[in-house]
């Protein structure tokens, strides 16, 4: 019902025979080159991200052992 509806072909093949005739129908089908180019560029993105953690986590020993330290 597929291909009836979208103006296919529907191809069974139930012996070796049969689907040699399938792939030659196939391959008698309309070729056409495809030129497919792909470049992706890619970053990371989370760089600042660790550099703002470091330097925060850095910030909070500092000011725990000087300014904002308990005194007993």
């Amino acid at each position: 019902r597929v291909s009836a509806v979208t103006d296919g072909k529907y191809y069974r093949a139930t012996d070796n025979e049969k689907l040699k005739t399938i792939y030659g129908e196939i391959d008698q089908l309309e070729k056409s080159k495809v030129n497919v180019q792909e470049h992706h560029k890619k970053t990371d993105e989370y760089l600042w991200f660790a550099i703002a953690a470091v330097l925060l986590l850095l910030s909070e020993i500092v000011l725990r052992y000087t300014v904002l330290r308990n005194l007993p």
